[in-house]
């Protein structure tokens, strides 16, 4: 699955694949690089994530897109190429429906 999540109080979303079952499995226990906005050390945490969208895809997809909209930080995009993103996605990708987020402790 290729997911988006929004950064909540700031310009940035986060894109990327994983192979978990829900994506929200793939921030419960962190998924921070070091290489992130600097505005959000010590500050990013699964509350300020939210699922936004949700796509069908691979690594290999995941990577076409990084090469084609190269990201600002690691994994994390300005929300300035959120609809150029989105919008190429829907071209190539289904669209999955966005699950009930568990509970993350």
């Amino acid at each position: 699955m290729l997911y988006v999540f929004k950064v909540l109080d700031s310009p940035f979303f986060k894109f990327g694949w994983t192979e978990k079952e829900h994506p929200c499995d793939r921030i419960q226990n962190g998924m921070w690089t070091n290489s992130h906005p600097p505005e959000f050390c010590q500050k990013l945490n699964p509350e300020n994530l939210e699922l936004i969208f949700l796509f069908e895809g691979d690594r290999r997809l995941e990577r076409a897109i990084q090469s084609i909209f190269p990201p600002a930080h690691g994994e994390f995009w300005e929300d300035e190429d959120l609809d150029d993103i989105i919008q190429m996605l829907k071209l190539i990708a289904e669209e999955l429906p966005i699950p009930p987020r568990p509970c993350l402790v």
